[in-house]
């Protein structure tokens, strides 16, 4: 499953791919690799750097502004002309902002420079008159954020958040600081803080606008999300999700009534509405929504619009994870097509892309189409995220997927491994993403036929699943299965066969029939019922 994920204050989408494929063992029966995705922070990313540094002329014309912000700092400074040295300040920061993306020399200078800044002139300013400065905390707060510092940026979002409430007039920055302080506490898995924020936020706008209004009804998107992101990650699963069911719909009658049938932001709530559904495998229900939503916005947007992109993706991927690869793979070649153009060869949409594309091709087993594909993606990424970016796990166990299936065994568990050590670092060592790095490691060593590391790894990973996730989820059956192929290998066939059993249950009552994961583990379900027999026989 893929998620096209979007904050309630600004509506920026991105596609998160979830990966799934099957591999035969060398004994016949068929074990389940996969790669859960993470869900990809919307900040700026630091950039992987070059070992030589060079002078350019955008560095000098860099240094320049510099050197004018700071005199113009220093005159504002001297003439005691507070509001004038704000907004110098301000300017000087935000060229910081700008130049400070990436781990290239010269970023760390930068950024300490931005700290000196932030102590001597603005935080000093705020502390002259703080009613009048909340804003100015605000714009520091983003700066931290650009720079992934999410712990300094909160304690500023919550004392705007507290002087902008003593003032009268102010509740558009409040709702703003609301949003803002609540993606911080989402990007670290804070939901039960983030829900707060956002029914926060959903009552001043119902205050502000009453019940039927746009801006309700992005707000009421918003809190939906928060439910949608606890229901992937809480145990209290089928409550979330049922809760961010009955927002969902609720925004997107508020928006059909208020802007009409045809407009960009009925799409956007059918979007969720589809993947809601995807995600709790109720794919009749997931196909129309997101069928409604790409013909919506090839309506009213350009062809080669981002958000044509994100749907023709979503349906696409809805399609693959359903088996239906003839279908999914011309989507997800036009919306490739269509991002390299709208954000260039080297985006991290274009990434996202390449690795939809190529996961068809593997579970198809067309490893030349898919080799490529996942290497460019895996160029991409390692170039534009942070060394400990979450989301790198992704390329890395895909690409390890393409090693594993060629049997390139020395070459996949180093990837594989990475991928792990990433998502153990971001989410702790009881996630479902972490389950998913155990299960695809495990599937290595089975490959190898080491059945002892393979038995730890994959009875971990059906641990840390069934304590997080509901019964029937399919990533439960998949680690059922995979264990049960260890306990066939050790000739353990009284083990093996009612996991088995119970793997086929839950799968054939969550996907289709004909889904090559259904297909697999039906016949693992067969021989294992005839060996069974046979030694019942002899």
């Amino acid at each position: 499953m893929r998620v096209e994920f979007r904050t309630a204050s600004s509506m920026a989408s991105n596609v998160l791919p979830w990966a799934v494929d099957t591999d035969d063992a060398s004994v016949g029966q068929s074990t389940i690799n996969e790669n859960a995705g993470t869900s990809r922070a919307m900040l700026s990313p630091r950039s992987a750097a070059g070992s030589v540094a060079r002078t350019s002329p955008k560095d000098i014309d860099a240094q320049q502004s510099e050197e004018r912000l700071l005199s113009d700092l220093a005159a504002a400074d001297s003439s005691a002309d507070t509001s004038a040295a704000v907004l110098v300040a301000l300017r000087l920061l935000n060229h910081y902002r700008s130049h400070c993306k990436g781990d290239s020399p010269g970023a760390d200078s930068i950024e300490s420079k931005a700290a000196q800044l932030i102590q001597q002139h603005l935080m000093r300013m705020v502390e002259h008159n703080p009613q009048q400065h909340s804003h100015v905390l605000i714009e520091i707060a983003m700066f931290w954020v650009a720079l992934g510092r999410l712990q300094k940026a909160e304690p500023l979002f919550l004392r705007a958040l507290q002087l902008d409430e003593t003032v009268a007039g102010r509740e558009s920055q409040i709702s703003s600081t609301l949003l803002n302080l609540a993606a911080v506490y989402q990007s670290q898995q804070r939901y039960a803080e983030a829900e707060k924020l956002h029914e926060r936020h959903v009552a001043l706008q119902e205050d502000l606008h009453g019940k039927k209004h746009a801006d309700v009804a992005t707000a009421v998107a918003g809190l939906a999300y928060v439910h949608f992101l606890q229901g992937r990650a809480d145990e209290r699963k089928a409550l979330h999700y049922d809760r961010s069911e009955l927002l969902q719909e609720r925004a997107l009658a508020i928006r059909e009534e208020v802007l009409g049938e045809k407009h960009p932001d009925v799409a956007r709530s059918l979007t969720d509405l589809g993947l809601l559904y995807e995600a709790q495998h109720r794919y009749d229900k997931a196909e129309p929504a997101l069928e409604r939503a790409l013909k919506l916005r090839e309506y009213v947007l350009p062809a080669r619009h981002a958000d044509v992109a994100a749907s023709l993706t979503n349906l696409g991927n809805l399609y693959e994870v359903q088996g239906r690869y003839s279908a999914a793979e011309p989507l997800l070649q036009q919306a490739l097509e269509i991002r390299e153009a709208v954000f260039g060869q080297t985006h991290s949409h274009v990434a996202a892309a390449l690795n939809n594309l190529a996961l068809v091709y593997r579970a198809q087993q067309q490893y030349d189409k898919a080799t490529p594909l996942f290497e460019r993606a895996m160029h991409i990424e390692t170039q534009t995220l942070k060394p400990t970016d979450p989301n790198l796990s992704i390329v890395f166990s895909n690409l390890a997927g393409i090693y594993k299936a060629k049997q390139l065994y020395d070459e996949a568990e180093p990837l594989y491994k990475k991928a792990l050590a990433l998502r153990e670092a971001a989410y702790g060592e009881d996630h479902p993403d972490v389950a998913a790095s155990i299960n695809n490691l495990a599937a290595l060593q089975f490959a190898r036929k080491d059945y002892k590391v393979a038995e730890e790894l994959h009875t971990r990973a059906l641990n840390i699943r069934e304590r997080l996730l509901e019964p029937n989820n399919p990533d439960v059956a998949i680690s059922l299965n995979n264990l049960a192929s260890v306990y066939e290998c050790q000739k353990r066939y009284e083990e093996a066969g009612p996991m088995y059993e119970r793997a086929l249950r839950i799968l054939e009552a969550a996907l289709p029939a004909q889904h090559p994961h259904v297909t697999a583990v039906r016949a693992n379900v067969d021989r294992m019922q005839k060996i069974r027999r046979d030694c019942i026989i002899q």
